[in-house]
């Protein structure tokens, strides 16, 4: 009998709605290859399909990148692939923009709303962190359609020269504005797991084996829906941007997988520094905030407690208020005068209480008080019970912390 075939699951063997899965696909090629087929788990960093021997004997669940490899160095097929979400990242650039692939974008600006705080182990996620001006985004303004709307707009108006955006947030898109973007690329929005099998191996059963494991996805679909997985097999190992990432980061797909690991750990490292230097710079800016408060709030305080004393100390009826008439304070005698407790006057707009005598209206004679072309004129004031009275005021102006304040005194009652 021939020797088992092991399909290689990048995944603990703990997950039993994983496991289900697994040993129905091994049933199914075991059904089609006449050869037994036996799941093999894996936790992570336990295996590499480069250090692996007799790649020929084997079926491999694996990342995109070394699919890419497989393919490419190994005579390998793609027989279907097991996507974490429907959506990719979309790589845009203005329609007429002169960017024709991934090295075209080296040194230019790009905004990346969808990155995540840990570098995702892909070589253009990398490529771009490494070779770009990244413009990083996030918050409300950066979810949902919103994220393509901003970020396709930046484009258009020239802010950046490209943009990073969500496959399924760029079909929503107006029709007109997506005429006038290009798309230059496409790669994972999350992991990606892709179903390899040797051309070899796979003889002329190639067709059959796909349209069974595509049955099978449909009788599995809740089942990958629940493990939040989606199957795929039409185009799901495009190597075209990969390649040219690999080798933009100076790397061969073998080099980059022996050293993806580094290469990861170092981008996470540069982002953690780059966020350190900006809580450094915000903690800096917020320093001299503070000095900055505190210096205001002496001066405000300051500026309070001279107010507080020449309306406490004040005999006469007198109210104070700022240029664009909003009481400020007034004294006692002027309060029991109109029968207002203070706090009743401080805040309203003088108007509430006073009216002018002559025909200019209040706002323009306070300006020309302010302008000190005006001293003293007659006023009517309004008392809480709705009597009303008429007075001579004398206007005086004084400044505190800088601004001035228009203080008006009662002088006398008219006709007396």
């Amino acid at each position: 009998m021939a020797q088992t075939l092991p399909f290689f699951i990048p995944f603990s063997n703990r997950i039993e709605k994983l496991k289900i899965l697994a040993e129905d696909l091994a049933n199914i090629f075991t059904e089609n290859l006449q050869r037994k087929v036996e799941a093999r788990y894996l936790s992570n960093h336990e295996w590499s399909v480069i250090n692996t021997d007799n790649h020929e004997e084997a079926i491999f669940l694996l990342s995109q990148v070394e699919a890419g490899y497989l393919e490419a160095y190994a005579d390998f097929q793609v027989l279907f692939g097991l996507n974490r979400s429907v959506e990719k990242k979309v790589i845009i650039v203005e329609q007429n923009e002169g960017c024709r692939n991934l090295m075209d974008l080296r040194d230019c600006r790009i905004t990346y709303p969808l990155c995540n705080h840990t570098v995702l182990p892909h070589p253009v996620t990398l490529f771009l962190k490494n070779n770009c001006q990244l413009q990083e985004k996030s918050g409300e303004l950066y979810r949902g359609i919103d994220a393509s709307l901003v970020a396709a707009r930046a484009v258009l108006d020239k802010e950046v020269d490209a943009a990073v955006v969500s496959s399924v947030d760029y079909r929503l898109l107006d029709h007109k504005e997506r005429q006038k973007l290009r798309i230059l690329g496409t790669f994972p929005l999350h992991d990606q797991f892709i179903c390899m099998i040797h051309k070899q191996l796979l003889g002329e059963n190639g067709t059959v084996l796909k349209q069974k494991c595509r049955r099978w996805s449909k009788a599995a679909e809740d089942r990958l829906h629940d493990l939040a997985l989606y199957y795929d097999d039409s185009n799901v190992l495009d190597t075209s941007m990969l390649r040219e990432a690999v080798a933009g980061l100076g790397h061969t797909l073998k080099s980059f997988l022996k050293h993806q690991d580094e290469l990861c750990r170092q981008a996470n490292l540069n982002y953690q520094r780059e966020q350190l230097d900006k809580i450094q710079e915000k903690y800096n800016r917020l320093a001299i905030f503070n000095e900055k408060l505190i210096q205001m709030y002496k001066e405000v305080r300051g500026s309070r407690d001279q107010l507080n004393e020449i309306i406490e100390r004040a005999t006469d009826r007198m109210i104070l208020f700022m240029k664009d008439g909003t009481v400020i304070g007034a004294s006692r005698a002027f309060s029991k005068l109109l029968q207002y407790p203070r706090l009743e006057i401080i805040g309203k707009p003088i108007m509430n209480i006073m009216e002018a005598k002559l025909n200019t209206p209040l706002d323009k004679l306070i300006q020309q008080v302010d302008f000190e072309l005006l001293r003293s004129f007659y006023v009517t004031l309004q008392k809480k019970d709705g009597s009303r009275e008429n007075f001579k005021m004398e206007f005086t102006l004084i400044e505190l912390s800088g601004a001035k304040v228009i203080v008006g005194v009662i002088s006398k009652k008219e006709h007396l």
